[in-house]
């Protein structure tokens, strides 16, 4: 079996109350010492160095899951919001070993195959911006089938999330349905 848990950074040492209660649950002492001997798991945890108990939620669920009889599919992956580039820079390595072991445990079927990481898919939907003065002037033009299953959308919020010298342009964008709006 492959089981997966998602907790929340809320401090120091703290997992946040999803953790929290999970954790209640492991270490009940009447729990049986194989009680997870038909599971297999992978923990990678969330943190900062510069933290005195840096990640330590996901150091104590590793061993707790193998004190109760669990498997780890890889070694524990510690990210660390210091590495220069952030949680990605012991993100991406340590999913690449557990895709590894998940298809080693549980090959694809004959016929498929992973999709590279590369590859970059169609775009499910097409934003076209219009200034205000040409709007009426470009949707009259539009085709019919052009705007097949669209709807025009106003921008009310397009606010910058981080900070101006960082080098990446975050934003926190609100749209409102202003014309043949059939939202799915």
């Amino acid at each position: 079996m492959l089981d997966h848990g998602a907790g929340r950074r809320a401090g120091q040492h703290e997992g946040g109350e999803t953790f929290s209660k999970f954790w209640k649950f492991l270490l009940r002492k009447n729990l049986p010492l194989d009680i997870l001997s038909q599971m297999e798991y992978a923990v990678f945890g969330l943190g900062d160095s510069s933290y005195v108990k840096f990640n330590y939620p996901a150091k104590k669920l590793y061993k707790r899951l193998s004190q109760l009889g669990a498997r780890s599919l890889v070694p524990r992956g510690d990210a660390d919001d210091q590495h220069y580039l952030g949680v990605d820079g012991t993100l991406d390595p340590w999913l690449g070993s557990l895709w590894v072991a998940i298809l080693e445990r549980h090959p694809l079927p004959s016929g498929l195959s992973i999709i590279p990481a590369d590859t970059l898919f169609p775009p499910s939907f097409r934003l076209r911006f219009l200034r205000e003065e040409d709007r009426g002037t470009v949707m009259e033009g539009m085709k019919e089938k052009e705007i097949e299953d669209g709807f025009t959308v106003r921008v009310m919020r397009n606010e910058r999330v981080t900070a101006e010298d960082h080098f990446q342009d975050v934003r926190h964008v609100e749209l409102e349905v202003v014309e043949g709006g059939n939202v799915r």
